[in-house]
């Protein structure tokens, strides 16, 4: 069973002002569910419009379910949520933007993060405040299978989730039933896992921390690579010699010639951290 779209994909381009994706490299999916049914690229049609034709596949059970749609924009390699000018339900052999006028799919606030978690233990961080945070089983939904026993912990508040196939429903089970985006967390997997966090974007007040004397979990809310002098320049006035940050692999430590020295050199998307902080007031920084 299938149906089709014709649409056009609409990106803000500041100033409140909005320009359409021309970009043939981008590619928009649509969702059932968690279930990707479709995946298409921008194209030009013979107007010479840029359009994404798309072939929507399905069963009995999708049915009049509302389709969800997402951009991979080619450019910054980032994942969008997509908003429909009209509810989309999946039916079989309808065509929605057929009679001339394209659905228009217009990028949101919303945005989905990409998170690989390698087998044995893994620190990650998040960079949007994740829609799913109280629910575990659909924030960390994924094509990949998770291995019964593997476990999600929040180093600061000292709770964890296990992974249980043994019972009914199957589902994580543990003292962790919040994931912030304000803290890191340790995951031990017995498999690769690919995950998609769907989320809000950060302003500058949601990348704000707190930190206090002795150690602290330090998320990296940024979107792109940095140097670790860049990605901590707002902390360079209040940081002390001696103070130190770590990666599950690497570290660094503020010298007396005010450098940050060590292996760790750069701070990274879906990576998380501690920070030990010397001085006996709290600070913050951006």
């Amino acid at each position: 069973r299938s149906m089709s779209l014709i649409g056009q994909v609409q990106i803000p381009a500041g100033n409140g002002t909005i320009q359409i994706d021309t970009d043939s490299q981008d590619m928009v999916a649509a969702f059932v569910g968690e279930q990707c049914v479709a995946l298409a690229p921008v194209r030009l049609n013979q107007q010479t419009k840029p359009v994404t034709y798309m072939t929507i596949y399905g069963n009995d059970s999708h049915a009049g379910k509302a389709l969800r749609f997402q951009l991979w924009h080619a450019k910054n390699g980032k994942v969008y949520i997509l908003a429909p000018s009209e509810d989309i339900p999946f039916r079989a052999n309808d065509c929605y933007g057929c009679e001339g006028t394209p659905i228009t799919l217009t990028v949101t606030d919303r945005q989905v993060q990409l998170l690989t978690l390698q087998p044995g233990w893994n620190w990650f961080s998040l960079y949007l405040k994740p829609t799913y945070r109280s629910d575990l089983t659909r924030l960390f939904c994924s094509s990949d299978a998770w291995t019964n026993g593997d476990i999600i912990k929040n180093p600061e508040e000292q709770y964890f989730a296990e992974y249980q196939m043994n019972t009914s429903p199957i589902r994580w089970y543990g003292t962790l039933s919040t994931i912030q985006y304000r803290s890191i967390y340790l995951a031990h997997v017995s498999n690769p896992i690919q995950l998609q966090i769907e989320g809000d974007r950060l302003d500058d007040e949601g990348r704000t921390l707190t930190l206090e004397q002795g150690w602290n979990v330090l998320p990296y809310l940024l979107t792109e690579k940095q140097s670790l002098t860049d990605a901590l320049a707002d902390y360079y006035d209040d940081a002390s010699e001696g103070d130190l940050i770590k990666s599950r692999d690497a570290f660094a430590v503020f010298s007396h010639a005010g450098k940050w020295e060590g292996n760790l050199t750069y701070m990274q998307p879906g990576q998380g951290y501690m920070l030990r902080r010397l001085a006996p007031d709290p600070c913050t920084f951006t």
